[in-house]
């Protein structure tokens, strides 16, 4: 999935730091045609330290993880994984450990693509399956993660094309208008994936992120409220929401505790292992005025390896870590 947003890179540079936070979320599209019976797949890999730490996307839009340690699911709750790229936490035998919305649970290794090789893989699919939304949906989402925009949006596009009532396509396309600075056709493209769904979490949150652009906090704020009552474990509606109540540039909805309250959150969902999450809780931090906390927790995004970052947040981060160890957020 492109997965709604996420947030923070620049302070100084609002627009690129919450674009930098973005996640589509895509959901399945009724267009989805499974494979015939035999078709041979791409080979599953079995080696564990091969998928340790590897970032993963699913096969197939109706993936469950199972939740806790029981793999055989006998007695364990089920969670559909959706569209998002997921990281491997561990591999046990023909099972993968991720980490989805503050659980952790089992993945079966055979419905796991290496997002290395995703792009190739859904092409593939697509040549077969030429008519499918959801197939082209999902390239996009993979490309969009790439940040090679075009390309998303041409899938997008394509996606729309065929199922004109492909909601998360919808979500999607708006998140790739958002990144390209066209603030009013993102904003359309999540209202009309809120008119097909008004239930459609995903959309919330990302609307929300376009109203903050436009300086449109109560809409903004009554989005991200939205969101987290239909999922109160909504990890980007929970980081936006903190990086409003911390860098809103109206008083009136600044909160420093609330910022702090919400970051960590949003921090805990996660694991402590998201940079965007990590950084809005720095940020928060010091702009309550706890600068030896964010100082470490800017210390702990320069470690993260650098394909877990955007573009350029490495060098954003280091400017504000500068800034943070001199006193001033």
């Amino acid at each position: 999935m492109v997965h709604s947003m996420r947030l923070l890179l620049g302070v100084a540079v609002l627009g690129a730091a919450i674009a930098a936070h973005v996640r589509a979320e895509p959901i399945p599209a009724p267009s989805y045609t499974p494979p015939p019976p035999g078709e041979k797949q791409p080979a599953v890999r079995t080696d564990d330290a091969g998928w340790r730490g590897r970032r993963i996307v699913t096969r197939r839009p109706d993936v469950e993880i199972v939740l806790g340690g029981d793999l055989s699911g006998r007695r364990s709750a089920r969670a559909r994984v959706g569209d998002d790229v997921l990281k491997v936490i561990q591999a046990q035998d023909e099972n993968l450990l991720i980490r989805l919305a503050g659980r952790e649970g089992w993945l079966k290794k055979n419905n796991a693509v290496p997002l290395e090789e995703a792009v190739a893989y859904f092409s593939e699919k697509i040549k077969r399956d030429p008519e499918s939304s959801y197939l082209y949906n999902k390239r996009g989402t993979i490309w969009s993660f790439r940040e090679q925009y075009d390309k998303a949006l041409d899938d997008f596009n394509t996606a729309l094309r065929l199922d004109p009532y492909n909601v998360a396509a919808h979500t999607n396309q708006g998140m790739i208008w958002f990144y390209k600075g066209d603030y009013d056709k993102a904003l359309a493209s999540q209202n009309e994936a809120l008119r097909l769904d008004a239930r459609y979490m995903p959309a919330y949150s990302n609307r929300g992120v376009v109203w903050f652009v436009k300086k449109e906090y109560a809409k903004a704020l009554a989005d991200y409220d939205e969101a987290l009552r239909l999922d109160p474990d909504h990890l980007n509606a929970r980081n936006n929401r903190a990086w409003l109540f911390a860098t809103c540039a109206d008083p009136k909805y600044r909160d420093h505790d609330k910022a702090v309250a919400e970051a960590r959150r949003a921090c805990e969902l996660c694991f402590w292992e998201n940079a965007e999450c990590l950084d809005t809780l720095a940020v928060a931090l010091a702009q309550a005025g706890q600068f030896d906390e964010a100082v470490k927790l800017l210390k702990k995004v320069l470690d993260f390896p650098t394909e877990d970052l955007r573009r350029g947040q490495k060098e954003r981060t280091r400017e504000r870590l500068k800034r943070y160890e001199a006193g001033r957020p």
